[in-house]
């Protein structure tokens, strides 16, 4: 059976007093054994629509914690309007885990809505720890579409930075990400790196990204052996860090393959022996020939059919 549940209720006074700092803690609070607290993002933590919240873990070992919670921002006037979320969460040493759309800033501040009364907001957090042999259990990827959990401790806010599934992603590759979280996860993984170092989960997102347009905007016939290492490198960096890229490893070895066997050459080959009526003439120059077939031999690019 899961363990007894354990509650914390902070009242915050003068609300309209909190400062411009992007976050807010509780006071520490004891459950299970553990030290905790709460999170709040009292002016949105991704575009500033939403009131956000988070539970916080403070460890001081190694050990994994799966943990049932739920976070609720009280409505004083009428209870049964009280806006709970709950969640579940395997907590490692200094992550955390929340909502970052809980309630709508308008909504939160409307003196008729309840929710913020004599300029006091009242939170509530609520634990209870699953039963013990789901301790040290390991913390899963991100599954397709699925929202990335961790402590967002520092979120990109500038404009060069979008929220894709509660991750920071640089505007330029931001479409793309989103093709790959909806239908692989996030690329991101805290197995190596701890999700309170989130800065740096993001940055190395970032650079992994290059190298992942620059096969998602390549053909085959315009594949070269730098090309190939520099991808090599990247994606062999990746899995060390346990990102999920197995589905990039997966497409980059076919590539690879059809390198090593000298496709492009047979392609080219056989473009030169047997032009089609659309063919254009043939170029002598040898760059030249390449640039007439690149649109001829292999019009595909090389993630085609993959998102």
């Amino acid at each position: 059976m899961d363990s007894p549940s354990s509650e914390f209720v902070w009242i915050i006074e003068n609300f309209s007093s909190l400062n411009d700092k992007e976050f807010h803690y509780s006071d520490y609070f004891l459950a299970g054994g553990c030290t905790w607290s709460i999170r709040i993002h009292s002016k949105g933590r991704t575009i500033g629509k939403h009131f956000s919240m988070y539970l916080m873990f403070k460890g001081l070992d190694d050990k994994s914690y799966n943990t049932k919670f739920s976070l609720s921002i009280f409505n004083q006037k009428d209870h049964q309007k009280t806006v709970r979320q709950s969640g579940q969460y395997t907590f490692t040493r200094n992550t955390g885990s929340g909502f970052s759309s809980v309630l709508l800033l308008p909504d939160l501040h409307d003196p008729a809505k309840g929710f913020i009364v004599e300029d006091s907001c009242i939170i509530q957090a609520e634990i209870t720890f699953v039963k013990s042999d789901a301790f040290n259990v390991e913390v899963p990827l991100s599954t397709a579409g699925k929202p990335f959990e961790g402590d967002n401790a520092v979120v990109f806010y500038d404009n060069n930075f979008e929220i894709v599934g509660n991750f920071s992603v640089l505007k330029k590759p931001a479409s793309l990400y989103r093709k790959i979280w909806l239908k692989y996860g996030h690329i991101a993984s805290t197995k190596v790196f701890p999700a309170s170092s989130y800065n740096s989960l993001v940055t190395t997102v970032a650079d992994i990204m290059n190298s992942v347009i620059d096969m998602y905007h390549c053909r085959l016939i315009e594949v070269s052996a730098e090309m190939i290492g520099a991808w090599e490198n990247k994606i062999k960096f990746a899995e060390e860090l346990q990102f999920n890229v197995k589905w990039l490893r997966g497409r980059f070895n076919d590539v690879k393959r059809d390198f090593n066997n000298g496709r492009i050459e047979k392609l080219m080959k056989e473009a030169e022996q047997n032009p089609g009526p659309s063919q254009p003439p043939k170029v002598k120059v040898e760059n030249e020939v390449v640039d007439e077939f690149k649109e001829i031999c292999l019009p595909g690019f090389l993630f085609e059919g993959m998102l």
